[in-house]
């Protein structure tokens, strides 16, 4: 019989931005795999708030608190929705 393989991933965040106590979810997905076959668990999840002075240290070395991190990603998102709708509409 073939030894499992097991992978974590992140299946997707969400953020409730709402409130005094602004909080982001991760949820995470499990997949086993043993030989041809693929078994998939349920979501877990943990959650974090959006307003903190916590860190985290990207892969180059800068760190950010989880406030920089949030207010990063959502400039992303706006910045990501922009091209999408230049690239529809070229002028």
């Amino acid at each position: 019989m073939p030894e499992p393989t097991v992978e974590t991933y992140l299946a997707r965040i969400q953020t409730d931005p709402q409130g005094d106590s602004p909080v982001a979810v991760a949820f995470f997905g499990e997949k086993t795999t043993i030989g041809d076959k693929i078994f998939e668990s349920s979501w877990t999840s943990v959650s974090w708030p959006l307003v903190s002075t916590e860190t985290v240290t990207l892969g180059d070395g800068t760190v950010l608190t989880y406030s920089q991190a949030s207010e990063a990603i959502t400039l992303i998102a706006y910045k990501s929705k922009a091209e999408a709708a230049a690239a529809a509409n070229p002028a």
